[in-house]
């Protein structure tokens, strides 16, 4: 068990430079329970990651970590439909036993508008089997997400019975696994854009 006020570094990490300030933004995973109740926190830095700030949580509008809702990486990067004046962020959200890939806005890295559903994603217990991959590439007047489908073996961890494990290897190894290629119109993904921030800041 951890001692209090101290945080585990157990996800992956989302790094982020904020235009046109030139801030760091460094995104981990929070974890607010000994199990589930997964949020996102971020530390940032204004003098190129020698110094940060304290953690804090970030803010999803119409979501809080008592929803029951579990997020369990935040991959956040600059929005290539505006130049990338604003951040947007993939990430895998399971509520009720039931998961999808979401995308949210973000002007200052902090407050993020709604999660959008994009795909439904397979979920067993508080874990998506989906999850998204870090980047998002432009091409031409097409912007493309990646997602790694099937993501082996990760509904194991230390908290899994040992007379549970095995099977679940077994169904992991044989679970179909891919990077999918999700390819958006920019103007669609500028769209999204205005519209998720004008809710945010109305």
């Amino acid at each position: 068990k951890s001692p209090a006020g101290v945080c585990e570094f157990d996800g992956r990490l989302s790094l982020v430079r904020l235009r046109p300030s030139g801030r760091l933004l460094l995104y981990a995973r929070a974890n607010l329970a000994a199990s589930g109740s997964r949020h996102v926190q971020l530390t940032t830095s204004d003098d190129e990651g020698v110094s940060w700030s304290p953690f804090q949580p970030i803010a999803l509008r119409g979501h809080s970590p008592e929803d029951g809702a579990d997020i369990y990486f935040f991959s956040a990067a600059r929005n290539p439909a505006d130049n990338g004046t604003t951040l947007l962020a993939l990430f895998p959200m399971v509520q009720h036993f039931r998961g999808c890939i979401c995308i949210a806005f973000s002007r200052d890295g902090l407050e993020w508008s709604a999660p959008m559903p994009l795909v439904s994603a397979a979920a067993m217990g508080q874990r998506a089997h989906d999850q998204p991959a870090a980047g998002v590439i432009e091409r031409g007047d097409r912007v493309d997400l990646y997602v790694h489908e099937g993501v082996p073996l990760i509904n194991i961890d230390q908290t899994t019975p040992l007379a549970l494990r095995a099977r679940l290897r077994r169904r992991g190894e044989a679970r179909r696994t891919e990077l999918v290629r999700y390819s958006v119109p920019r103007a669609t993904l500028l769209r999204w854009t205005q519209q998720a921030l004008a809710d945010l800041f109305c």
